[in-house]
């Protein structure tokens, strides 16, 4: 190897960097090994620098050793059965879409939480008994819903002639609603139509849209809590849909426009002097 690759050989990289042409979307990995690319193929360590995150999952530095040689694919295999065996001792699993989400974690805990990128496909095998959904916007796949127990956190009522669909916090407050209720309900196929484990007190929309989300933590943490320590049986919802239609992204940033000039009160002095 001349000297130019050997430069380029010698780098401290995520494993993540590693495990990207093995597995589909990896999340980004909290921990780096610094190694020489050795013309063989093959990786020479010659540090490992693990970073433990927030939920004290990592990779302990006796895993691997300096000069140890290992081919990309063993590397990636032996993280992940470390981490596997780390996060099988997680009874619980949360995705987050939202700061307000890792807020919830973080008041539950001592409860153990493990936050996950997605639900699918590798933590499948993890078995949590709940898995939460927190500000989350993507469609989860079947076989994730029918096998587990997945559980969301609407911000409409779903018990009588649910709320159902995209941008509620919005559509509510376009019909004229000041507040309103955090309904957890078990995720199925079909979009916010669960059956319910418990709806929260009422929540003031009141304010701007980060405003709003910081009074969420508090009801949800409260429901989750509850479903935990209680396991209740969801129950069904009754009544007429009432269909919220997703705002176009134009739509979306025109109406928070809209109504932060609204809720400008030193605006409002300026305007009425």
């Amino acid at each position: 190897m001349n000297r130019r690759n050997l430069m380029r050989a010698l780098v401290a990289v995520p494993i993540a960097a590693i495990a990207a042409p093995l597995l589909p979307k990896p999340k980004p990995l909290n921990w780096s090994v610094a190694y020489i690319a050795k013309p063989d193929g093959l990786l020479e360590l010659t540090s490992v620098s693990p970073v433990l995150t927030d939920l004290s999952m990592g990779v302990p530095s006796e895993t691997w050793r300096a000069g140890q040689v290992l081919t990309a694919a063993d590397l990636n295999t032996a993280f992940y059965a470390q981490r596997s065996s780390t996060m099988k001792r997680y009874k619980y699993a949360a995705c987050v879409g939202a700061p307000w989400g890792k807020a919830v974690v973080e008041a539950l805990k001592p409860i153990r939480i493990a936050v996950i990128a997605n639900p699918e496909p590798r933590h499948r095998s993890y078995d949590f008994r709940y898995t939460f959904f927190l500000n989350w916007s993507y469609i989860v796949d079947k076989s994730t819903t029918g096998a587990y127990k997945c559980v969301n956190f609407h911000c409409t009522d779903l018990r009588v002639n649910p709320m159902r669909g995209g941008n509620p916090i919005e559509n509510l407050i376009l019909r004229g609603h000041t507040e309103t209720v955090i309904t957890a309900h078990q995720m199925t196929q079909e979009i916010d139509a669960g059956p319910i484990y418990g709806v929260s007190e009422s929540v003031s929309l009141a304010g701007t849209k980060n405003e709003i989300l910081e009074r969420f933590v508090e009801p949800v943490t409260g429901l989750i809590r509850m479903i935990i320590e209680e396991e209740p049986e969801p129950v069904p919802q009754q009544g007429e849909v009432v269909a919220f239609k997703r705002l176009e992204q134009s739509e979306y940033e025109k109406f928070w426009a809209t109504r932060a000039l609204m809720t400008d009160e030193s605006l409002w002095r300026v305007i009425g002097e």
